[in-house]
């Protein structure tokens, strides 16, 4: 609301016409207190998409007056997620230095994920709110209605979504009945794999089967917003989905998060289904591969080959290298090393190459290279929980540690151990399985908490990798003192 402070101001006789008070704030005003004083307007300004990002960085950059290559331009748009204070934030860091703002590119990529983490952990205070935001990163748009049906309290909800309008993380449409949540927001759900609470998702499956027995053509018909979360459903629970609703675009979201979630074959056969129909256009098609081939890759299909020559340069090497990596044999772990060092030949700064090349040779049991690469991935996003986790991987393996360096790994410990989301927590089990055997010397408590670990964590793989690398470890030290 307006403060009387304000209002006495730019209502005074004093000033007549000869003010002007411009203010930015992170709450939307309500307009309607602008109008009755009838002495302002207000601006709402949404989250950005990407050609308006693009827009918003070139004009802001001509206003400046400075000029950038093509290249130099989409290597900072390839950072920004639609945020205007972040397209500022950029533009000013490559106002003052551009060589350094590309080399510090780090702090504009966590201006977007920190801005995140404060919201969402803020409402992540009031675990009924933080439901209500959780279903409105289920789909794009959403229809109020529906969000109403799934939480029986109405005071809750219209108090949590006015919550929300003012927070500026939804917008409202079609005569403000449709809600969509802030893809950047909902991109951070995603990654943080925060998933509803079973008793919601329960009636969210029974909301819908009550109210259109699976009918996809009344869904689409009647409310597009509950089509899109039944298709949702229907995947999770593996049923068959008609061929005329495998639209790609549609299905693309649903399938990073049931790779996200290790789901491979689902997502094998849903990829393969939709190349198939070939009911798309070439840049999501080539996206549905990559998917497929990365898929391929940690189930080590021969039918990896088959699609391998759909790409070239940097994703032809990634893919290549991710395929060998996960084979597990020194020698191809050798050929996997040189693919991702082919990467970062060409793009010194690419993180995923670098955490990858961070795997590899942990795998090669080259500990001290691993953890140059990985300090350098850290400190370029300390946010980022898989950066956190290959950190401390390639410390915790180091023959000798300093004082320093388990100060360092008691505080990336630390970092994942106050987190909430399902990611942070199930590198955090393993991490601490890990401590237990490295650290503390306690194999017997370290297999305990891993095996434990394979139960709860969406990452087995990950856990089974550690209790194979403890006990081969465990196994070859009491070899070797049997024979001293």
């Amino acid at each position: 609301m307006i403060a009387d402070w304000f209002r006495q101001i730019i209502q005074s006789s004093k000033y007549g016409n000869e003010l002007v008070c411009c203010l930015l704030s992170k709450y939307r005003p309500i307009t309607k207190n602008a109008k009755v004083i009838n002495c302002g307007l207000s601006y709402d300004i949404k989250e950005l998409s990407k050609k308006e990002t693009q827009s918003l960085f070139m004009q802001m950059l001509r206003v400046l007056g400075i000029n950038l290559s093509s290249a130099d331009s989409q290597f900072f748009l390839d950072y920004l997620k639609g945020i205007p204070n972040q397209v500022k934030y950029a533009v000013n860091a490559i106002a003052n230095n551009q060589y350094e703002a590309k080399k510090n590119i780090k702090d504009i990529a966590q201006y977007a994920d920190e801005y995140s983490r404060l919201i969402v952990e803020n409402i992540q205070r009031d675990e009924k709110k933080f439901q209500i935001l959780l279903l409105l990163s289920e789909v794009d748009i959403i229809n109020q209605t529906f969000v109403y049906k799934l939480f029986s309290d109405n005071d809750l909800v219209t108090e949590t979504l006015a919550d929300f309008y003012n927070l500026s993380i939804i917008d409202l449409y079609y005569d403000r009945q449709y809600i969509r949540l802030s893809p950047t927001i909902s991109d951070y759900i995603d990654r943080c794999r925060y998933t509803l609470k079973p008793n919601f998702k329960t009636k969210l499956t029974q909301i819908i089967k009550a109210e259109y027995s699976n009918d996809l053509e009344a869904m689409l018909e009647n409310d597009y917003s509950q089509f899109l979360i039944t298709l949702k459903s229907m995947v999770e629970n593996r049923q068959k989905i008609p061929a005329k609703y495998y639209i790609p675009s549609l299905m693309l979201k649903n399938i990073i998060r049931e790779y996200d979630r290790g789901n491979y074959k689902t997502v094998i056969d849903m990829c393969t289904a939709l190349i198939e129909n070939k009911n798309s256009d070439a840049s999501i098609i080539r996206e549905l591969t990559y998917y497929l081939e990365l898929s391929y890759a940690r189930t080590q299909k021969p039918q990896f080959y088959d699609y391998i020559d759909s790409f070239d340069g940097m994703d032809r090497h990634f893919l290549l290298g991710f395929y060998y990596r996960n084979m597990g044999g020194r020698s191809e772990q050798q050929k996997a090393r040189k693919e991702f060092e082919n990467i970062l030949e060409e793009a010194p700064t690419n993180k995923k190459a670098k955490r990858e090349l961070v795997n590899t040779l942990l795998s090669l049991e080259e500990y001290d290279q691993a953890l140059e690469y990985a300090r350098d991935n850290y400190e370029a996003d300390k946010t980022n929980a898989f950066h956190i986790q290959s950190y401390f991987a390639a410390l915790i393996r180091r023959d000798k540690l300093e004082e320093s360096d388990l100060l360092i790994i008691d505080d990336l410990l630390d970092i994942l151990r106050n987190r909430r989301d399902r990611r942070s927590k199930d590198f955090f089990i393993c991490m601490n399985g890990e401590y237990q055997y490295y650290i503390k010397h306690d194999y017997e408590r370290s297999i305990k908490i891993l095996k434990e670990a394979k139960v709860e964590n969406g990452n087995v793989e990950y856990v089974n990798k550690a209790i194979k690398r403890i006990e081969r470890d465990y196994s070859s030290k009491r070899n070797n003192t049997k024979i001293l």
